[in-house]
């Protein structure tokens, strides 16, 4: 009997000596079969072995951020074992990229850092994002660095853009609009700054804390009343002006707001067969054949007690293809109003030119200075584009 016992005790012994050695060569061969597929190059088991450590942690939080912005990590990797380390990049998760493998070999005690790029386009409350890195450590054949954090709106505004019609010539004009955060417990505003530098002095902007109605009626903790001003002085007619306002939130893009309007005086334009648009501020001249040119007619119609005036100077741009001629001044029978016609020309034989203010050519422009006391300029623009045969 108990030679049966000690025959059966040596078969088990046997049996599981056999299923551990061939647990340790499944598990070995996975990850030989890792490294061989990564170009890595495996230490014999006698041989001095390398240790992947991540100096600081493998995980880092960058807290919040805005959509479509960058941010960058460095991650620093040291060896610290016995054998040279060799590292490999990975495949990244789709919003996170390596910037650059400074060295791929370490040898024992060097470190290296492993630059990590990241560019979310929507928000995510949750971000997370994983870069790994093979080596040829044998206890660690992948290693992986996780970017962490939240993914969302910090500033906003109610409008990007602003219409301020009926701007007095004496008085100016305003609009109002929220600068809000519904992820910020605080924030403070900057000075702006204008994008025309030749009409920034008509424009100014000032600020208040938003009441608590405001804030709750687009679910934000904190933000301010914007009131942008239009003081007196520009000239008649459209006008376009970008405000850029920043903040002191770092993570977040200066928001840029356009500001459309249109000043209104004693002096207004009608005309120019349907080319006249009073809303925009712009004569459309067309697509110009320079061999035949085109004539429109404008009519400047003056209201008030100073109706006797007088042209004292056309600007035009480009002024090498728009002709200007003013006419005689017109006054009615009534007494209300006086008209002075404008002809607008591109004459024959004028340069190719593309005036439509998109990219490729700004709108032309034309600006008449009268001797009106109250609104001695008047502007207006022209869209148009010259062809040649």
């Amino acid at each position: 009997m108990k030679l049966w016992m000690m025959l059966g005790l040596a078969v088990l012994l046997v049996f599981g000596v056999s299923l551990w050695v061939v647990g340790w060569g499944e598990n070995t061969t996975a990850q030989d079969d890792v490294i061989q597929s990564k170009k890595l190059t495996f230490p014999a088991a006698n041989a001095p072995q390398p240790k992947v450590e991540v100096v600081g942690s493998d995980h880092y939080d960058f807290g919040w951020m805005e959509p479509d912005t960058e941010q960058k990590h460095s991650f620093m990797l040291r060896n610290a074992g016995q054998g040279e380390l060799e590292l490999v990049a990975g495949q990244t998760t789709c919003k996170c990229t390596f910037n650059g493998l400074d060295r791929a070999r370490l040898r024992p005690g060097e470190s290296t850092p492993i630059n990590i790029e990241w560019h979310p386009l929507s928000e995510d409350p949750r971000f997370r994002q994983v870069a790994p890195i093979y080596t040829n450590d044998r206890t660690q054949p992948e290693l992986k660095l996780v970017v962490m954090g939240r993914v969302a709106k910090l500033i906003s505004v109610d409008r990007d853009q602003v219409a301020i019609s009926g701007v007095s010539t004496t008085v100016g004009g305003q609009s109002t609009m929220l600068i809000y955060s519904s992820v910020l417990d605080h924030f403070a505003l900057k000075e702006p700054t204008w994008a025309d530098e030749e009409t920034a002095k008509f424009f100014e902007m000032v600020y208040n804390r938003a009441s608590n109605d405001d804030l709750k009626s687009f679910d934000a903790k904190c933000g301010y009343a914007v009131t942008v001003r239009v003081k007196p002085g520009l000239p008649l007619g459209r006008f376009q002006q970008k405000m850029v306002l920043a903040t002191d939130v770092v993570q977040s893009a200066p928001q840029e707001i356009l500001i459309n309007g249109s000043v209104v005086g004693p002096i207004s334009i009608a005309g120019a067969d349907g080319g006249w648009n009073d809303q925009t501020g712009i004569l459309t001249l067309g697509t110009v054949d320079n061999r035949t040119g085109v004539t429109k007619e404008l009519m400047l119609y003056i209201k008030g007690e100073h109706q006797d005036i007088h042209i004292t100077k056309i600007e035009v741009h480009p002024p090498d293809v728009l002709q200007i001629t003013p006419g005689e001044l017109i006054k009615t029978r009534t007494g209300k109003v006086s008209m002075l016609p404008v002809e607008v020309k591109i004459p024959v034989g004028a340069r190719p030119v593309n005036c439509w203010g998109t990219t490729q050519g700004r709108l032309g422009r034309l600006i008449i200075t009268t001797d009106h006391p109250e609104t001695p300029v008047l502007q207006l623009m022209l869209k148009f584009a010259v062809r040649s045969e």
